[in-house]
């Protein structure tokens, strides 16, 4: 994130714990690369979880992320890590099956 728009991760790690807001000046470039508008930064709600750019996340997943969204950071992340680990050996799987057709 903090390559993508050009501020350092010290930045950014402040952000996460702070209740202020990034500057200004960072929020269209922070907002691009997350695929959400300004306003979804400064208000976040359940709406800004996507899961294609410009679609909201519904349904069983939505139901799922959202109490994931209330346990503390660190179950958080311990979430997000299954997820990607998921994530990679389906992609993998997928390809491997391609290549095989």
């Amino acid at each position: 994130m903090a390559r993508a728009i050009g501020v350092p991760q010290q930045n950014i790690a402040y952000w996460e714990r702070s209740e202020k807001p990034p500057r200004s000046d960072v929020l269209p470039a922070m907002a691009r690369t997350l695929g959400v508008s300004v306003a979804d930064l400064l208000e976040p709600t359940a709406a800004t979880v996507l899961d294609a750019p410009g679609r909201p996340l519904s349904g069983k997943l939505r139901r799922v992320f959202d109490r994931a969204a209330e346990l503390p950071r660190r179950q958080q992340e311990k979430i997000a890590e299954f997820v990607d680990v998921y994530l990679d050996r389906y992609s993998k799987d997928r390809q491997r099956g391609e290549n095989r057709a």
